[in-house]
């Protein structure tokens, strides 16, 4: 009776021991400010040298982030029939692992680059203007979309980037990354 009594402890303490490790690598990696989104059908993840391959030219990327925050992933969408062909790229930015739900993501910062010949203009009249970058501060639930434009020499596109953050957010510290953005105000011929 004793070795049936030891066998069914041994076998419990170890059960649950599994299931609590189990529970443990589950566990949601981000605590503080996230923003979370869905890539559309049709993206395609690649490097950002890819991308810039396809594009023929370099992409308008901060150089500023906060601390510790990389690009850790990015997408793009290519229409053949537009020009250029890839016509959006979705740079997500963290400083942990990009968490996954299907086709929902979670990260700490996303920035949407497009080429768009509308510019901001007045667009957006609620939001924010920011001076400082030539740019529009909107506010949308609790995310902050930091809106502006980079133009590239005379030969190269001009593109719309969108900079997606929670509120939570310092406007300071992300209007500091729009404007590390190479060729942040317009080139003159």
């Amino acid at each position: 009776m004793k070795i049936k009594i030891m066998i069914i402890t041994i076998v419990l303490l170890t059960t649950c021991g599994c299931m609590s490790r189990s529970l443990n690598q589950t566990s949601i990696a981000y605590s503080g400010p996230t923003i979370s989104g869905a890539i559309d059908k049709g993206y395609q993840q690649a490097t950002v040298s890819k991308i810039e391959s396809l594009l023929g030219q370099k992409l308008p990327i901060p150089t500023y982030f906060p601390n510790n925050y990389q690009i850790k992933e990015s997408y793009y969408y290519q229409e053949p029939n537009s020009n250029p062909q890839v016509t959006d790229i979705l740079l997500l930015i963290s400083d942990q692992s990009i968490s996954w739900s299907g086709t929902q993501y979670t990260c700490r910062l996303a920035l949407s680059i497009s080429w768009n010949q509308a510019g901001l203009g007045l667009k957006m009249p609620s939001a924010e203007i920011i001076p400082s970058i030539d740019g529009r501060l909107e506010q949308n639930n609790n995310e902050y979309i930091l809106w502006w434009e980079s133009y590239g020499s005379p030969d190269s596109l001009g593109s719309t980037l969108e900079l997606f953050a929670n509120q939570q957010f310092s406007t300071d510290e992300l209007i500091k990354v729009a404007a590390s953005t190479p060729s942040n105000t317009p080139s003159t011929n």
